[in-house]
């Protein structure tokens, strides 16, 4: 069963358990008052992780050190909801937090669910008035990016100096559809609900190690405290909720091919380690700026990786191939200082069926003209036959610096297709593996894990 988190949500124009603040004076912790100057403007934005709370402040893990986060009566906070699932009957939203089942069963993941106010309001910018009125002349029209809160505020068609859209919100009877009350007049908008902002948090969500931020706000030069103008959090959860005691820690850091065989992985190691990947896709090698956040509290005794597995590959591509072998050696160096043990996991194949442009994404090339199309591209610079098989050789010339590192070779498992397993995939139009097809991939990369693991 799903695990389900539930919170209520403190739909206030301060701060949930900040004291206000009366004639530019505020009262601080200690019961003193100090003046509080006209706001600043931020200056500096960051991101990480959340590693200690206090009462008006935490700690955030960023790229390079930790920051202190201090709140004041004037920061906002807000949730960042991924494909949210709404129940407007019950005024709720649910989030699913992505690789956080136990047994790595998506359907079995951990949910968070938040409570909606009975009136709802939504915001959202425009670039230009000239933006704003050509979305809005036709009705339904079309919105995205939107944020929704509880807070009450003057309702407006775009007409104010930001250039935003504000208005209380309802539901009808027409799915995806909500009208939308600007005050003078009512019109009716089809939402993306795909990514949306919540806002009215307090600080009791910057729960330590559970959450990401993303912080923008004013510090003094190249000072590690920051005041916050804005909050912006995703509850990913504690991964030692989801540990066995005592167990090696695994973390798995890849793109969708890696998700693709992370439940038959978990399935390889049950009682053997605890298994984690990030709660995201990690694309490609750009994406080292993340590490931060997908490692973790790993200097802390009881959150240390024992080993980490990591990839970067198809989504790269199209990335030149110095850049991906500069970006390889930046992963490297920040994993090194985990002090895990490391594999890199080759880059598994890219099917023939790209070869053919005009196959559809479902179907696959008829055995009578499959020997057209088996061919590969060497160095190629796009998403073709040939393009891992290239990346592949960078990455093993990037590693003979790191004899240290162990090399999975995926793409060999791939390429000689047990049992027939991969026949029509080879010539599909998808790189992705499913459920029986990943076994193989994962039962290789679980014997290297076993082998190595301390």
């Amino acid at each position: 069963m799903n695990c389900y988190y539930a919170v209520i949500m403190t739909f206030v124009v301060s701060i949930g358990n900040l004291p206000c603040i009366c004639s530019a004076q505020s009262e601080t912790e200690g019961g003193s008052l100090e003046k509080i100057d006209v706001p600043k403007r931020p200056n500096f934005a960051v991101d990480g992780l959340v590693q200690d709370r206090k009462k008006y402040s935490f700690t955030l893990r960023g790229p390079d050190r930790n920051y202190d986060v201090k709140l004041t009566n004037r920061t906002t906070i807000h949730a960042r909801l991924i494909r949210p699932e709404f129940n407007w009957k019950k005024r709720a939203v649910s989030v699913t937090i992505p690789m956080s089942a136990l047994d790595g069963i998506p359907k079995n993941n951990h949910v968070v669910t938040y409570q909606l106010p009975q009136r709802l309001a939504i915001k959202t910018k425009f670039k230009s008035k000239i933006q704003q009125a050509e979305v809005t002349r036709t009705e339904p029209f079309e919105l995205k990016n939107i944020t929704l809160s509880g807070e009450s505020f003057e309702r407006s068609l775009g007409k104010n100096s930001e250039n935003e859209l504000r208005g209380e919100l309802t539901v009808t009877d027409e799915p995806g559809v909500f009208s939308i009350d600007f005050g003078e007049v009512q019109k009716k908008a089809r939402i993306d609900m795909s990514a949306v902002r919540l806002e009215g948090f307090s600080i009791r969500e910057m729960v330590p190690f559970a959450t990401e931020v993303f912080v923008e706000g004013v510090r003094d030069g190249d000072s590690s405290e920051i005041e916050a103008t804005n909050i912006d959090f995703i509850a990913i959860g504690d991964p030692l909720t989801r540990e066995a005691r005592k167990r090696p820690r695994v973390l798995v850091i890849g793109d969708t091919i890696s998700i693709n065989y992370f439940r038959a992985l978990k399935n390889e190691l049950v009682g053997i380690a605890n298994v984690h990947h990030p709660n995201t896709n990690c694309r490609g090698s750009e994406n080292h700026v993340e590490l931060h956040r997908w490692l973790g509290g790993y200097d802390f005794p009881d959150r240390k990786w024992d080993l980490i597995a990591f990839n970067f590959g198809h989504a790269d591509s199209e990335t030149d191939r110095d850049v991906y072998h500069a970006n390889l050696e930046l992963v490297i160096r920040r994993l090194l200082k985990t002090k895990a043990k490391l594999i890199w996991v080759q880059s598994t194949p890219i099917p023939y069926g790209f070869n053919d442009p005009n196959l559809l994404p479902d179907s696959v090339i008829p055995l009578d003209k499959r020997e057209e199309f088996e061919f590969e591209e060497a160095g190629s610079s796009s998403l073709l036959p040939g393009r891992m098989r290239d990346l592949n050789s960078i990455a093993k010339k990037v590693l003979l610096k790191y004899p240290e590192i162990v090399i999975c070779d995926l793409w060999n498992v791939v390429k000689q297709n047990p049992n027939g397993l991969y026949d029509d995939w080879w010539f599909g139009r998808s790189a992705k593996f499913k459920f029986q097809q990943s076994k193989p991939l994962a039962a290789e990369l679980a014997k290297e894990v076993r082998k190595h693991l301390k």
